[in-house]
């Protein structure tokens, strides 16, 4: 196996190389804004699990309490874990989820160096160089921090454990349409895997994946017809209805009080979507020093049509025949900006839906559309030289450059102001250590649901020497 790997690692010694750089700039980047203090949700796990966690141990209905509309098994195991293994540490979750970020891009860059193999059959040296420089594109937005929301608090390894399951699922779903695996018992596996994820793991992002899945089963079957496995398509619709149903069996809404008419949702979408899909490669604090929220309506119409593009591209080359991932992780993304809206919009209006949380998952779709333009570009590279097309070349290069290009400067942005992240964790460790002295209003700075919450949990940490009260 380690032989194995040295092999690997040489024959994509470019690609190897330009990942350890995004880890290491990754990591210098946790380093320097992050810290070792609790906010948001940790302040109701510390109340409903520390206590627990030392007394008498946690029953599995417990973590898997349903909270908000969401069911969050994953991210409260692994809570549970960091206290008992690790007292409470947040850094943990930080820089635990870098490593998951290097083993997606890794899976994700194997998954296109496949495709290429499968789609244009290019295979020598020169031409690896351009795969894995390429590769190297398409995994780029894996390192986007303009997820910084998620990436700095201790939700990052929930999230990226969460990515990772969902790219997988979508691999599986992949590979049993256009039957690559004939085995039966690997597809009643697959149906079990489905099910547990969506309710174990995916949890209240589900039905972004259900509908993702959904869209490419009816798309199979308009294309495939008589071709298709329908044991397979039943099974896997079987899957999703399954899972969702025992995902929102008992579940607790979150749907508040607050009212909004059909019509006014209607009229608001375009300009949702357009902030939701330029907020995924254009930093906010860019938006502020430009043109605010008509930055967001420009970058993300471009990004639009280069969605669209790729789409198009992807249906006129048939590239379905050969992998529907990529067409899978745009349909996940705007699946996910559907949910976000139609959640989300009544409470925080258009300028939440920039809000950083939610790049996490339209970053997927970024993914799939720099993967829809590789192909092109490699069905072009490999033809003689007289059949080359400038025009096609240029339009599966242009793209992904402007994507690239504002990813960059996105990340360059929020690398600078890192170290301001890490002095509003600094603030919260001083408000920590006089935490009798301090108002309620004082105490929303740690943005738990009551400030009540805060001093009892930090009553909680002190009495278990959890978080920076480890060595006291």
């Amino acid at each position: 196996m380690l032989k194995r790997n040295i092999v690997w690692c040489k024959e994509n010694i470019i690609f190897v190389s330009i990942l350890s750089l995004l880890l290491f700039f990754q990591l210098v980047y946790i380093s320097n804004a992050t810290i070792n203090i609790p906010v948001m949700d940790y302040w109701r796990y510390i109340n409903n699990y520390v206590d627990k966690c030392f007394m008498g141990g946690i029953t599995f209905s417990e973590l898997y309490e349903s909270y908000c509309g969401h069911k969050g098994l994953l991210g409260s195991l692994l809570f549970v874990i960091n206290v008992i293994f690790f007292k409470l540490n947040v850094r943990v979750s930080t820089f635990f989820a870098i490593a998951i970020m290097g083993t997606i891009a890794i899976f994700v860059y194997n998954l296109f160096l496949s495709t290429v193999k499968t789609c244009v059959r290019s295979i020598d040296y020169g031409k690896s160089i351009v795969q894995q420089i390429w590769g190297s594109l398409i995994v780029f937005p894996i390192f986007n921090l303009n997820q910084f929301e998620i990436l700095t608090l201790e939700f990052a390894t929930t999230f990226m454990l969460r990515v990772l399951v969902t790219v997988a699922l979508l691999v599986f779903v992949d590979r049993l349409l256009l039957r690559k695996i004939e085995n039966y018992k690997i597809l009643y596996m697959c149906v079990i895997c489905v099910i547990a994820s969506i309710n174990l793991v995916l949890a209240g992002y589900s039905a972004a994946f259900i509908g993702a899945v959904f869209v490419t089963l009816i798309f199979n079957l308009i294309l495939h017809g008589k071709n298709v496995d329908y044991k397979v398509n039943i099974c896997l619709v079987f899957s999703l209805i399954i899972g969702g149903v025992l995902y929102l069996r008992d579940i607790k809404s979150a749907i508040s009080e607050i009212e909004i008419s059909v019509t006014s949702l209607i009229l608001n979408f375009p300009k949702a979507f357009l902030v939701l899909l330029g907020s995924s490669i254009f930093h906010e604090n860019l938006a502020k020093e430009s043109l605010r929220m008509k930055s967001y309506y420009i970058v993300g119409s471009m990004l639009l049509l280069i969605y669209l593009a790729s789409v198009f591209i992807y249906v006129k080359k048939r590239y379905y025949n050969f992998s529907y991932l990529p067409i899978m992780l745009i349909c996940y993304t705007f699946c996910n900006m559907g949910c976000i809206y139609i959640s989300r919009f009544p409470y925080f209006g258009l300028g939440g839906m920039a809000s950083s949380r939610y790049v996490v998952d339209t970053t997927l779709g970024l993914i799939g559309t720099i993967w829809i333009f590789s192909l092109i570009f490699f069905d072009d590279y490999t033809r003689n030289s007289k059949k080359k097309s400038l025009f096609r070349t240029n339009l599966s290069v242009f793209p992904v450059i402007v994507v690239s290009f504002f990813l960059f400067f996105t990340n360059v942005k929020e690398h600078k102001i890192s170290a301001y992240r890490c002095v509003y964790f600094r603030e919260l460790i001083n408000k920590v250590e006089n935490i009798e002295a301090l108002s309620d209003e004082e105490l929303c700075q740690f943005q738990a649901n009551s400030p009540e919450m805060v001093r009892s949990g930090v009553n909680l940490m002190k009495k278990y020497h959890l978080g920076i009260f480890k060595y006291l």
